[in-house]
């Protein structure tokens, strides 16, 4: 019933800008696209990342990528992403010499 009646799911963290006072939003979407239902109404949702991945045509995106952005884009410091991250070793390059350390994972609220 979930895969017929979804339509998308939007998750957001707010995450403080570099540099200045405020926040920016780090969104993730999911749009219920066929293949998207077809994964769930077989429950592969392991599966849905992948097709989040390749669902930019569609609008989706993964939290991930939405951080890289923000990173890339200068809005965000590297470690606040980090910390945010599901996949951190794509963040570790962001992060600044003196923080790339072991410890770091201490830190980390989403391992």
């Amino acid at each position: 019933m979930l895969s017929t009646s979804l339509r998308s799911v939007i998750s957001q963290q707010l995450l403080p800008t570099k540099g200045k006072p405020g926040r920016v939003a780090a969104l993730e979407i999911l749009v219920n696209t066929s293949g998207v239902a077809n994964l769930i109404q077989q429950g592969k949702l392991d599966q849905i990342e992948t097709a989040m991945q390749s669902g930019s045509a569609h609008g989706m995106q993964t939290m991930d990528s939405a951080l890289m952005k923000l990173v890339k884009n200068g809005e965000v410091e590297g470690l606040e992403a980090y910390l945010q991250a599901n996949n951190k070793a794509k963040f570790k390059e962001f992060l600044p010499d003196d923080q790339a350390g072991p410890d770091l994972d201490a830190y980390s609220v989403n391992e």
